[in-house]
């Protein structure tokens, strides 16, 4: 968990402690997510103009 707050302090530049917080907590819930998913589904929109 140090990690990642170290991370994200590195990352985010404006020094708020509870966005850093809440990043660091949820980028290893999103990983584990993504690893046990069985499908992963990316949605690609093309502009028009």
């Amino acid at each position: 968990m140090e990690k990642f707050k170290d991370l994200a302090a590195e990352v985010d530049e404006s020094g708020d402690p509870d966005k850093i917080a809440m990043f660091a907590d949820a980028l290893p819930r999103q990983q584990r997510m993504l690893l046990q998913s069985g499908l992963l589904i990316l949605p690609f929109f093309r502009q028009l103009t």
